[in-house]
């Protein structure tokens, strides 16, 4: 499991912009993300936490023939969910 820490005033704009954006899936405590880089698409599960964390739990890659693929290098991870932060924050 892979988190990052924002300061608070970036946490909640990107908490409050994920909650309008996202269907979350109840009754569970985490989020299921699309994010498109290039020509892939990837189904992110994110949680929030305590003290400005947003872990990212799993990646899902999505190719264009819609075969998947469980995403578990953590670099990869790490660079999806930042990408995903910047694309939801950038205009702060």
């Amino acid at each position: 499991m892979i988190f990052v820490k924002l300061e608070h005033k970036k946490y909640e704009c990107f908490r409050q912009g994920l909650i309008k954006r996202v269907r979350r899936d109840f009754p569970d405590a985490s989020f299921s993300v699309s994010v498109k880089v290039d020509s892939m698409e990837y189904i992110l599960k994110i949680q929030f936490e305590r003290k400005n964390r947003i872990y990212i739990l799993q990646a899902l890659r999505i190719d264009c023939d819609n075969s998947k693929k469980l995403i578990t290098d953590n670099n990869l991870l790490l660079s999806l969910l930042n990408i995903l932060i910047w694309q939801e924050i950038s205009d702060i």
